[in-house]
């Protein structure tokens, strides 16, 4: 509507990216498994606006994965630019639950 891609989208195209890695390399299954990833921390730094329309590509960097959680940096590129437009970073805590059908 204004020309640019608002901030709240940014979260969408990470979570997108993480799903699609954990299917493509991890060959998770989320109606096989019973892990859950909670992202317990969350911010970006937006260096250029991204304009709408634009092609974005994003890129993931696993910064450190520890017992029960994973460090997360992803890089926002616009138009396959080498200057990144944003960079988020997110810290995830895992844990193995148990899925409770609850009946009212």
């Amino acid at each position: 509507m204004y020309g640019y891609v608002n901030n709240v989208i940014y979260g969408e195209w990470i979570d997108s990216v993480v799903n699609q890695y954990l299917i493509e390399k991890c060959s998770f299954n989320s109606l096989k498994f019973l892990l859950i990833g909670i992202a317990v921390e969350s911010y970006c730094f937006y260096y250029s606006p991204i304009l709408y329309p634009s092609k974005i590509s994003v890129g993931l960097f696993v910064k450190r994965i520890g017992n029960s959680s994973v460090d997360c940096t992803f890089g926002i590129f616009e138009n396959n630019q080498s200057e990144k437009a944003s960079l988020c970073c997110q810290h995830c805590f895992t844990r193995w639950l148990y899925l409770f059908c609850l009946t009212v």
